[in-house]
Formats: structure tokens, C-alpha cells, sequence
């Protein structure tokens, strides 16, 4: 029993400190998305989002794609899905290898980079 705890304990020490999520800045958002495609899950089941660096956007779930932009606009992401014109903007934290998106009513969207 004592050499477990002892184990534990030594573990315990040598462990490196978890991630913690975090809010991103502006650059960091353009950085961690560009290129990058994000994986996550809803109510609707899987879906996947392309961010082009051009600033082209594609959500894919099930056989439906949508085609939309983004951009960065001061420390948010922000996306517009025609027809619609209007831009709708988020925080986005990361936390290792999950990005959240964060509405302004407190709801979230996590997801992980896949590519």
C-alpha cells in the first residue's frame, strides 16, 4: 500500500501541468484555423468545417455542405452563410487540441483539428 501511494505520489510530481482552455487573440483564431479543418458533434450528429486562408468556409454534415466565409474581426471568428449577409461572431478558446466557439449567449461549439 505504501509503495503505491509512494508510485502516486512520485507520478503526481513528475506529471507535466494540463492544458487549460484559454481565450485566443485575433492572430492566434487566424492561425489555429487556417488551412485546418475542425471536427466536432451536435444534436444532428458529426460534422466537419474547411477554413480556407482565403477566407472560404465549407460546414459539412451528413450529405449537406455549406458553403460560407470567414474572417477575424479584433479577438473574435466571425462567419457569414448566404444568403445570408450578416456576420455572426464568436470568442474561441483552445484547450490542447479542442477550439470552442463561443457565442454571446454562452453557448458553445467544441470541436478538434483534424488536419
Amino acid at each position: 500500500m505504501l509503495r503505491s501511494a509512494l508510485i502516486i505520489a512520485l507520478l503526481a510530481i513528475g506529471l507535466p501541468a494540463l492544458a487549460e482552455e484559454r481565450k485566443l487573440s485575433g492572430a492566434e483564431i487566424k492561425q489555429a484555423l487556417s488551412g485546418h479543418t475542425l471536427k466536432g458533434e451536435s444534436d444532428n450528429g458529426e460534422w466537419t468545417q474547411d477554413f480556407d486562408p482565403s477566407g472560404r468556409t465549407t460546414y459539412s454534415q451528413g450529405n449537406s455542405n455549406s458553403p460560407g466565409i470567414w474572417q477575424v474581426k479584433g479577438d473574435q471568428y466571425c462567419s457569414s452563410w448566404p444568403p445570408n449577409p450578416n456576420l455572426s461572431c464568436y470568442d474561441v478558446t483552445e484547450d490542447g487540441n479542442t477550439i470552442t466557439f463561443i457565442s454571446a449567449g454562452g453557448g458553445r461549439a467544441p470541436a478538434v483539428i483534424a488536419k
